[in-house]
């Protein structure tokens, strides 16, 4: 995280994992919530081109809810992270 938008975290709250294409792939997705985020300097490649930005999440829940946010890495996130809420709460 650090490398591509120069924030570091305290905690980290873990949403689990997946398999985004189990078909033809071992490859495993880790989901994580970071939280007490504290900014800093990016780290780039030289060959990378990054639009990194930061919203609400009320916001960033909105545009996933449109389809603006065509990523299912993120979508998913979102999704676990709400089902977290919603378990805390009972």
């Amino acid at each position: 995280m650090k490398e591509e938008t120069g924030y570091t975290a305290t905690r980290w709250l873990s949403l689990g994992f997946f398999y985004p294409a189990p078909a033809y792939s071992d490859e495993v997705v880790s989901l994580f919530v970071a939280q007490d985020l504290t900014p800093g300097e990016k780290h780039w490649d030289k060959d990378e081109f990054l639009n990194v930005s930061l919203m609400a999440f009320e916001e960033f829940r909105k545009k996933v809810e449109s389809g603006k946010v065509p990523d299912g890495r993120s979508q998913l996130c979102l999704y676990r992270y709400l089902a977290y809420l919603s378990l805390q709460k009972h």
